[in-house]
């Protein structure tokens, strides 16, 4: 629901103090998850918990396009790919051997720590021109143009495009799906 609202936020805000950001809520939240006392709680954390990570996934792929060299830019998104869909089998395998060695807490708090830590791993990138807009004119052009009017013109042309709109409605099922079998029947 918020990965359009996501891609205009990514655009418009410098990338890289968005992802700390987002890395610092994260792990925060993630502690906070510690101490629901009850679902009620504990699923709008969750949630929030979620949201905030979504902003990370367009200012993730935005910021590769402007540190990385444009004839490396193929590779270095393969290598992205390749980790987020490694990351989808292997972090369950260890998550589950974590989770059989120790308990649900222990497994919530190393997952802050490694949130943190990707926040530390952050702070080490240099700020000059990584997630800022590019100078080549178009900066000065989105900066008058409003978000709900980018925001609505990124739905109006998916929607206007049917290939892009069946190929979004087979994803989204698709994903559906996928969260259905790895998460909801579990």
């Amino acid at each position: 629901l918020l990965g359009s609202f996501a891609g205009v936020v990514a655009d418009r805000l410098n990338k890289l103090k968005l992802m700390r950001m987002c890395d610092l809520l994260t792990a925060l939240l993630t502690v906070f998850v510690l101490f629901a006392p009850s679902m009620v709680w504990l699923l709008p954390l969750l949630m929030l918990r979620a949201a905030i990570s979504t902003l990370n996934v367009p200012a993730q792929q935005s910021m590769t396009r402007s540190m990385v060299r444009e004839d490396q830019l193929l590779q270095a998104t393969s290598l992205n790919g390749l980790v987020n869909q490694g990351s989808k089998i292997a972090g369950p395998l260890l998550g589950g051997f974590a989770l059989s060695v120790l308990t649900p807490q222990w497994c919530i708090l190393i997952n802050a720590c490694l949130r943190g830590c990707s926040y530390l791993l952050l702070l080490t990138v240099k700020n000059s021109e990584a997630g800022q807009v590019s100078s080549e004119g178009k900066g000065d052009q989105e900066e008058r143009v409003a978000l709900r009017t980018m925001w609505k013109e990124g739905w109006s042309f998916m929607l206007r495009s049917r290939l892009l709109l069946n190929s979004m409605l087979f994803g989204l099922v698709g994903a559906l799906a996928i969260q259905m079998i790895d998460f909801q029947f579990t």
